[in-house]
């Protein structure tokens, strides 16, 4: 199954979880994949190993850029990039 496809499946249900892939909160920042894995190694970004997989509590993004915790990252994007 493709890690796209692990996602789909979302609850209607507002208490239950919405699961994002390292892809799709990319997008839903609108930044690199690569800045994503950065903050996942400097532990930055709040989400969980799921297997082999990293996965993003949409709720824990919305309350983590509120917090203003998003805006302590030095850059969002790698210079190398």
């Amino acid at each position: 199954m493709s890690d796209d496809k692990i996602t789909k499946k979302i609850s209607s249900n507002n208490d239950d979880p919405q699961w994002m892939s390292v892809h799709e909160v990319s997008d839903y920042l609108h930044i690199k994949e690569a800045s994503i894995y950065r903050w996942l190694r400097e532990k930055h970004i709040p989400a969980y190993k799921i297997g082999r997989y990293w996965r993003f509590d949409k709720r824990e993004i919305n309350k983590w850029i509120k917090s203003g915790k998003a805006a302590g990252i030095d850059s969002f994007e790698d210079p190398e990039d």
